[in-house]
């Protein structure tokens, strides 16, 4: 059993903190409004109020957590970085930290892609990325693919829209094979590191969702462009090092 803080109990977050639980491990919930916290207490979560300008919030034995899982995204912050700087500094020296960072940062090269594939240095994420490095807290940082479940698809988005490069490969990953990749750190001896966590299936985007857009009976995307087969994200350091294996396809 161990204590986990989660900053950022959303779509991901909080299917997360809630598996925690069911594995016997103390979770403590970060929200950003009273009624959230209630919610996130009420499923079991020690649920507390968190955003850039709330850091006094953070509940003492929280700052004392063996984990700190980071899974709150950019645009909820004026200085990405700096925040996830700050909130570091308010745990223990002991605590490691687990942060959900993107696979965005890496320039977009053609051809496959590993943890060493260039980044662009300039980009919010990288950033913050290298705030995390740069502090004295052993850390694993989760490079996360285009997420997706059930409910969040592309196809809803590009169905019967025009869109660019039909040759393109597909980079997306399944919210619960992004869960048990942190879970599986968690039992690791493996710090210091980062992974990439992306679904190993690569069909091209016309492939791709066309046969999305007939699983789920709406009109096909209109592709205008051939494109090149731009960045395929791999994730064979995460399988060879932690003994990963995906469960779930892209394909529903």
């Amino acid at each position: 059993m161990m204590v986990i803080t989660v900053i950022g109990c959303g779509w991901l977050g909080l299917p997360l903190g809630i598996s925690l639980i069911e594995k016997g491990h103390v979770v403590f919930g970060s929200a950003q409004t009273i009624e959230k916290v209630e919610s996130l207490t009420n499923l079991g979560l020690n649920g507390f109020l968190y955003s850039e300008d709330n850091l006094a919030n953070i509940p003492n034995e929280a700052k004392l957590s063996e984990i700190l899982i980071i899974n709150f995204p950019p645009s909820k912050s004026s200085n990405y970085a700096k925040q996830i700087h700050n909130l570091i500094d308010q745990f223990s020296s002991d605590t490691k930290v687990i942060f959900t960072s993107s696979t965005s940062v890496y320039k977009d090269i053609d051809g496959q892609i590993g943890e060493n594939g260039e980044l662009n240095d300039s980009h919010t994420v990288c950033k913050a990325e290298q705030s995390i490095i740069n502090s004295t807290h052993a850390y694993c940082i989760f490079r996360l693919a285009g997420l997706i479940d059930e409910n969040r698809h592309p196809i809803k988005f590009l169905s019967g829209r025009e869109t660019q490069n039909a040759l393109g490969k597909v980079n997306l990953v399944h919210k619960i094979d992004v869960i048990s990749a942190i879970e599986t750190q968690l039992a690791s001896t493996k710090w210091n590191t980062v992974y990439n966590v992306c679904s190993p299936e690569h069909p091209t985007r016309i492939d791709y969702y066309s046969k999305s857009a007939d699983f789920k009976g709406l009109p096909h995307p209109i592709f205008n462009s051939e494109g090149t087969t731009g960045k395929e994200i791999s994730s064979q350091k995460l399988i060879e090092s932690l003994g990963f294996q995906f469960t779930q396809s892209i394909f529903f």
